[in-house]
Formats: C-alpha cells, structure tokens, sequence
C-alpha cells in the first residue's frame, strides 16, 4: 500500500494509482442529524467537566490558536476552558516519522516513538514532511509562538512506517508494515491512533486483525476518506463502518473555508454513519526543518479528529473509545442534506458541543454512575415564605449526562422561595364575589359567597385557568341549645377568633398562618360549657391545587393535607381569650412546600400547633387583639434523596392590632397593626450534595448540615383609617413598613403607601 504526496510542499494532496490510505482529522461545530450551532461560543448549560473553569474560551483564542485556520471552526476553546488539552493522553501518529528537533514538540513525542521498519527509536526523523505537518494538527505545543494543535498537551508516539526510499516524489506503505505499527501503538499506550493515508481497494487481514485487535483493545481509530474525490472512502478508511470496528473508529473528509466538501476528498457513501468531516484546505502546520506550512488533504481533516478525541478522553477518560467515537458523530454540525447523508456524513466536527452535556442531566443520589438518580429537570424545592432564604447557600453540585460526565453547577439554582406578594390591585378592585344568606328551618342556616362570571361558574377549582374560585361556604345546625355543627369551606383553619375585618394589608399578605394557603373543607362541633366558656372540635381536609406558592402553574392534585383541631374559648366582660391546638398531617407537601426528584422530602410531615388569640374591649373607642401562633413539625425523610435527615422544624408568627373608632369624625376607624408572617425559627437539614465522580464511576458526596432558618425576621407595620365622607362616598388608605421582607436579612425594607375612594350605589 503506498501513499503519494505532491511535490508542492506547501500544498500537501494525496494522489495515488497505487493502494493509498489517506486522511485528515477535522473538528466539528454541532450535532450530526439537522440543525445547527454555532462554533466557538462557550455552552450556557455546563460550567465545567467536574473541573474548574479555567477561562472564558475567548481566553484562549489568541494569534496562535487563529493560526492554526481549523480550530475555531471546530470549537476548541470550549474544551480548553474546561481543561481539556489532551494532558495524559497519547496519539500514536503512524505516518513518515516526525522533526524532532522542531521547537513546537518540545516535551511532546513520546519517548517510545519508533521507526517500525528498521525498529529503531532514534530513526524517526520524517522522511518527507508529511508525518510533521499531521502531528502539528494534533499536538503542536501551546508556547506563544507560531501555531498549535487541537490536542497540544496530549503525548505524540510517532511510529514512522513508510516504505524505505519510496518518498521520491511520494510515499508509499505495506499493509503488514501498518498492521506491526498499529499493534505496537497499542502495546505502547496510545489512546488514540491516527491514520493519515489511503487509498487502497481492499484491506489486507493482517492490518484488519490489527485495526480490530486495537478496537477490542478500547483505541478509537481515526483514519482518512481519502483524496480520489470518489463516493466512498478508501480503506483503510471504510474499516470504520464494518462490524469488526465496533463503533470505535471514524473516517474522515475534508471541507474548505466554507465548510463545502473539498474536490479531491472522497465521500462519505458507504461509510456514512461513521464519517466526518473537519477542515482540510489550507491548514497550516508544522513544517519539517522549522517553522510552518500550509498544506492540503483529508491527511490534514483526520488530525483535527485525532485530536478531538484525546481531548475528550482527557475531560472524561472513563469512556470508552466507542463512546468517544459516538460523541464525536451525534454532536457534529449537520452539513448538506439534512440527517446522515452519503456526503458530509455525520457532519462537521464539533468539539464545541462534544464538550457540552448530552441527553437528560442527572443528579446522582447512589454510590456511582448509574447506581440512582434523578433528572435534573424534575429536581426542586420550592420553599414555603415561613424559611425565607434559608438554603440558599448550597454551593457547587454535579450532574451527569447521558455518558456519565460529571457537570459543574450552582445548587442554589433548584431552591426556589415562594414570596408572600402584596397584590394591590386585587386589594383595590370591588369583590367580584356574590353573598347569600338562608335560614333552613328552624335550627338550620346556610350561607355562600363566591365569584361568579361568565367564564367563571360556581366551582372550586377552573382547569382551563388553573386559578381557584372565590367559593366559600358555611352550613350551620343547632344541635339543641347548647350546640352545634357547622361544615364550612373557606381559606385556612379556622381562626380561633374572628379579624376585626378592617382592610389591612398584612393580613391580605400573609394570612392567619402557616395553613392558610388554599382552601379547607371543614366540620366542627362546637358545645358551649356556661360561664362564658365553649369548646369546638374539627376536623378539616385541604382541596386540591393547580397553583404553587411561587406562583406557577403546577399539578398539585397529590399534594394534600388534613388537620384536627380544638379550640377552648372564654369569653369575660368585655373581652374574650381561646386556645387553640391542633396537628397537621401533610401528603406530599412539606409546611407548604414542595418538593420532587433529588430534593424530595418524605411523603409525610406531621405538626403540631398552638395558637392564643384574644381581644378586649378598653374602652368605648379603643379595643386591642393579639394572635400568636408557634408549631412543631417533623418530616419524614424520603428513599434516594440528598437530604437525607431533618431535625424538628419550629415557626412562629404574631400580631397585635390597635383598633380606635369614631377618633375625630363620625364613622371613621384607625387601626394601627404589628405582626410577624409566620418564620422557621430552628430546625435543620443534612443535605449530601454530590461534587466530583472518579474515573472508576464512584460519586463524591459533601454531606453538610444547613440551617432552615432564615437570616432576617421580617416585621410589618401598618397603619390604616378610613372615614365615610357621605352616604355615598368612602376615603381610606394604608401606610405598611416592612423590614427585612421574606425573613431576609439582605433585602431592603418596603414602604407602601395606599389610598382608596369607594363609591356606593342604589
């Protein structure tokens, strides 16, 4: 088998009548079955490789890089700022030998590189040039001067093998002299071996038991198309779409400038599924005796690819060369007719997105790659306002893609805090809502509001908005003089004490507690006990929501919770205290939270709570009330979750409102109100982040100890009056300080200021 070169060194073609392997390594830009991307950019998705970022990747894009007129058009830079060089991996470049005195090998050719015809290793020295200007595709130093390769920390084992005085004017190689080559690169480490010739009609056994051997031996093969200009590559090239490949080589083409097949590349054809293209005309290179060349041929396409693959064995050297091979194909940049095609095959070489996660992201949860996980995609906790920003200092995580490579990423990003919003508009619009009342008999009464509008008829929950009705109602019987049962569906649990229903803003905001979100059929047994005194038992079941807390539209219709409760109330003078303790079962929901895949908590939390509410009286004009609330829950933990223990999580929240009627005209009303939203004041999580992977599959794990508290305590204070100026005619509004907003220490205290004018008409 011979390979021949043309006498223009400075453009370097292979032309043969002979038996002629050629090809070239190319890089690609994007995936290899439609569509495109472009070249060069940095991927948003992935921040690393489970290594550091080095740099941005215009970092590397110097005068050097630009030199080489081949590595931006395949993406290289995206792989360098991730670490990818080829550090630690080695190219066995079977070719003419190789200019070891060439200042851009310094420290890069393997000091096993050999000239296989006579065995020597000191014989390397390149016989026509060709071999010099391939290994500088591949592996040409990085040092500021001149050019590089692709793959320019990799380790170069040059293995001359051309037939001995057959340069003159072109080379020419023995199959079996290949076959000896191809299994000494493999005896000797290489990772990776490049083919940079062809051209023959039939592959001899021994060098097909060679490629096939180093297939089995996990090498990837990159071999060239060849420069006939034909429909099919020549072999050796077209071994890579046989069986005996096993998926673990590519042939590859060239493209011009503008990335169009070259005239002289041979296609893709029969080979289709296992060919790329990468640049190949005008590629400037390491000249043989010092400085640089601009040489031509799928001889220069096939090093682009050779060296693609050892930097993506460098980033990742758990795959195996198949994998190697199947990244390289499914992320090329499709060219020509869409999909695969018997020109372009796969595409144009893309090391670009070959450096970018493939297929679904994983969080691992088990002891290895593959052992448990869950999708990234369904990963999340959205926390319930009561924690604030709690959690939001998790740190670095990995994730991992179809091919088990481990991805940098921001934890924090899957922790999401609900926000108690105040909604002006809804406070200021009329109540679209529709009130009845009906005495049933004697002993019975029933009453409903809801809201009700064309598209809106009665009903708790509308799919087609995912938005829950207004609907509330109570029905209440008598049970003999003493007592009675009311079924009520209305927001919340039952408050201990009815609001004094001034419009205050806070109370809009956060409601009466840490279950006052979503709506609540309830059944409660009140007797009353003399004295003043009554007692009332309950039991209340949540109905189901299509709105999370954060506001998105979500299926929640697992999600569930039921509570019991009784309340002691006493009723002296001008006042009344109670007592209310109750306990809280939640499904799939933890305190209002949610959470799925890797973050999930268990499917059960249990609470137990205790509110005091009082009002009194002081004094013809002035009456106080005050509400506490403190609850205790503990949550379950959930199968193959990185929070893999929390402690007994306790909130609190109050208010006390000062109420003045009829202060300085007829009807009007000031009530001056502090309160605390409900706040996670103890509790914590152990939450077991995965941070590395090694090369063996095993998941590193930071198991670290965080605190549900939040780091600030938000405090409302607001005042609010309103005043009838006539029948017709009301003026109010409301003045609300909050400091520290969501419970976070770091946020900046609102002011809000209101005022409203109703008008009322016959």
């Amino acid at each position: 088998m011979a390979q021949h070169f043309s006498s223009n060194a400075r453009h370097l073609r292979a032309r043969s009548s002979l038996p002629v392997i050629a090809m070239m390594l190319m890089l690609s830009a994007c995936g290899g079955s439609g569509g495109s991307s472009p070249v060069g950019s940095s991927p948003s998705s992935f921040v690393g490789l489970g290594l550091p970022v080095i740099s941005a990747p215009a970092t590397f894009e110097t005068a050097e890089y630009a030199a080489s007129t081949g590595l931006d058009r395949i993406g290289a830079s995206s792989a360098y700022a991730v670490g990818g060089t080829g550090d630690g991996i080695t190219v066995g470049v079977i070719d003419t030998g190789i200019d070891t005195t060439h200042s851009e090998f310094a420290g890069a050719i393997d000091p096993n590189s050999i000239n296989i015809n006579t065995s020597g290793t000191g014989a390397i020295g390149d016989a026509s040039g060709h071999g010099t200007l391939v290994a500088g595709v591949i592996g040409a130093r990085r040092n500021g001067a001149s050019t590089h390769g692709v793959a320019f920390d990799s380790s170069l084992l040059a293995i001359r093998a051309e037939i001995a005085g057959s340069c003159t004017p072109s080379c020419a190689f023995d199959q079996n002299v290949l076959a000896s080559a191809t299994n000494y690169a493999v005896a000797n480490g290489a990772d990776v071996i490049n083919y940079s010739l062809g051209g023959a009609g039939a592959l001899a056994s021994s060098l097909r038991n060679a490629m096939a051997a180093a297939v089995d031996q996990d090498r990837v093969l990159v071999i060239a198309a060849g420069n006939e200009g034909s429909a099919n590559p020549t072999y050796p090239g077209r071994f890579a779409g046989e069986a005996q490949a096993d998926g673990a080589a590519i042939v590859v083409g060239s493209v011009d400038g503008a990335n169009t097949i070259s005239s002289f590349s041979n296609r893709a054809g029969v080979s289709a599924n296992y060919y790329l293209v990468a640049p190949g005309e005008s590629i400037r290179s390491t000249n043989a005796g010092g400085g640089t060349a601009f040489a031509s041929g799928t001889s220069l396409a096939a090093p682009f690819v050779s060296g693609a693959a050892a930097v993506v064995r460098d980033a990742a050297p758990f795959l195996s060369a198949a994998e190697v091979v199947q990244l390289l194909l499914s992320t090329a940049t499709d060219l020509g007719a869409a999909g695969t095609d018997t020109i372009y095959g796969r595409g144009l070489l893309n090391l670009d997105a070959a450096m970018a996660p493939q297929g679904d992201p994983v969080v691992p949860t088990g002891s290895a790659a593959g052992a448990g996980g869950a999708l990234l995609s369904s990963t999340s906790l959205v926390l319930d306002p009561a924690f604030g920003d709690a959690l939001h200092d998790l740190g670095q995580a990995i994730y991992l893609d179809s091919y088990g490579r481990a991805y940098r990423f921001d934890a924090d990003d899957l922790i999401a805090s609900s926000s108690r919003e105040l909604n002006l508009a809804d406070w200021f619009e009329p109540s679209a809502a529709q009130s009845m009342q009906s005495q049933i008999g004697e002993n019975m009464a029933f009453s409903l509001r809801a809201e009700v509008t064309e598209d809106r008829p009665y009903s708790i929950i509308d799919n087609d908005t995912t938005e829950a009705n207004d609907l509330a109602f109570a029905l209440t019987t008598d049970l003999g003089q003493t007592s009675e049962l009311q079924l009520r569906l209305d927001d919340g649990v039952p408050a201990p004490i009815a609001n004094h229903g001034d419009r205050s803003l806070t109370r809009n905001l956060h409601g009466d507690g840490l279950w006052s979100s979503g709506r609540w059929l309830d059944l409660t047994y009140r007797q009353a006990l003399g004295d003043g005194l009554d007692i009332a038992t309950g039991m209340a079941v949540q109905t189901p929501q299509l709105v999370d807390q954060a506001g998105q539209a979500a299926n929640r219709d697992q999600a569930s919770a039921q509570t019991i409760h009784s309340t002691l109330r006493q009723t002296v003078g001008r006042g009344e205290m109670a007592l209310q303790l109750g306990h809280v079962i939640e499904e799939d929901q933890t305190l209002g939270s949610q959470s799925d895949g890797a973050l999930a908590f268990g499917d059960q939390t249990n609470s137990s709570f205790v509110r005091i509410a009082g009002e009194l009286q002081l004094n013809a004009q002035y009456s106080l009330s005050a509400s506490a609330m403190l609850s205790r829950s503990a949550i379950d933990n959930a199968a193959g979750s990185l929070i893999t223990g929390m402690g007994p999580v306790v909130t609190s929240g109050f208010d006390v409102t000062l109420t003045g009627d009829e202060l300085a005209f007829e009807g009007d009303r000031l009530s001056l109100r502090i309160s605390q939203p409900q706040r996670v004041e103890s509790g914590d999580a152990n939450i077991r982040l995965p941070v590395a992977r090694t090369f063996g599959g095993e998941i590193i794990y930071d198991d670290g100890r965080h605190s549900l508290e939040p780091s600030g305590r938000e405090i409302d204070i607001e005042a609010a009056y309103g005043l009838p100026l006539t029948d017709a005619l009301d003026v109010g509004g409301n003045l609300l300080l909050r400091t520290a907003p969501g419970h976070d220490a770091s946020a900046t205290a609102d002011l809000i200021g209101t005022m409203q004018f109703r008008f009322k008409f016959n």
